[in-house]
């Protein structure tokens, strides 16, 4: 994730919330990131896609927003709702660990793993 933060992210912070290897061609290694990405501590949702991509000796590093509007996991929510006392950074840490066991279980995942899997297949064809 630093090689993405070094790339994309000069005045804000990409919070991985799942990464991936992408096997579709042997002769390419690709790998997928789903990020909240922001200026401030949240409560945000999953916002923006990444794909790294090695073709031979070239890298492709690729990022694409997420144009609709996700549903928020409640567990986690509750979890930023409920700060009682804690610091935001502590809540915002507890909040994204949340997001990273309960979003691989959530419906909207799928579509947004395949969504990255597109984005590779833009460059490997």
């Amino acid at each position: 994730m630093n090689i993405v933060s070094s790339a994309f992210a000069s005045n804000y912070v990409i919070t991985g919330i799942h990464s991936f290897k992408i096997n579709e061609q042997e002769d390419i290694q690709a790998y997928g990131l789903i990020s909240i990405d922001g200026q401030d501590i949240g409560p945000f949702k999953p916002n923006t896609l990444y794909a790294l991509v090695v073709i031979e000796d070239t890298i492709y590093l690729i990022n694409k927003s997420i144009k609709q509007e996700l549903i928020g996991i409640e567990k986690c929510e509750d979890i930023w709702n409920n700060i009682n006392g804690k610091s935001e950074e502590e809540a915002w840490k507890n909040y994204c660990d949340c997001y990273k066991k309960e979003f691989v279980k959530h419906e909207q995942f799928v579509s947004l793993k395949e969504e990255i899997k597109e984005m590779v297949k833009l460059i490997s064809d």
